[in-house]
């Protein structure tokens, strides 16, 4: 079982910091610090890093399910299930750096996995203020902004560019 200074020196390379706008500012402060400890937790587990992206999509989603609730107790929840979604989004990745298991399909999953909880969010915010339009209407604005960010990646790989 490695340490988890081991497990920081492999799997949050430098490269995961320097990123612009691929981590989550939550990450930096707090969660890249705790994430090593979950990775540690399930290195002799069975699971895939495809399968702790599939408890981040499930952790996002219900979320936004809780969110839509009315009360304090459910926004709380809320914050929780975000809190649970972005270790597990951690996670995912130190899980398959550590295993040497980088695959186009956990690239694409974790992907729709962020399109579909992060367009989720909007839409509940909405339903618990009552204006499920206004929450669409976010939630369609989120979707496109993820797309354009996306579709500079795709235009550099069919450009022969690197990504």
């Amino acid at each position: 079982m490695p340490t988890i200074a081991e497990l920081r020196a492999a799997t949050q390379p430098a490269s995961i910091f320097e990123r612009n706008s691929g981590e989550h500012w939550a990450g930096r402060l707090y969660i890249r610090r705790a994430s090593p400890y979950l990775t540690r937790l399930l290195l002799p587990t069975r699971i895939t890093p495809n399968g702790v992206t599939w408890l981040m999509i499930l952790a996002g989603l219900a979320a936004a399910g809780v969110l839509a609730a009315p009360g304090v107790l459910p926004a709380l929840a809320a914050f929780l299930l975000i809190q649970l979604q972005i270790l597990l989004d951690c996670s995912d990745g130190e899980l398959a750096r550590w295993r040497g298991l980088k695959s186009v399909s956990g690239v694409y999953l974790d992907r729709i996995g962020h399109w579909l909880t992060e367009g989720a969010l909007p839409i509940a915010i909405g339903i618990r203020a009552e204006e499920p339009v206004l929450g669409l209407v976010a939630a369609v604005l989120v979707l496109l902004i993820k797309g354009e960010s996306a579709l500079v990646t795709v235009a550099r790989a069919e450009a022969g560019l690197p990504v």
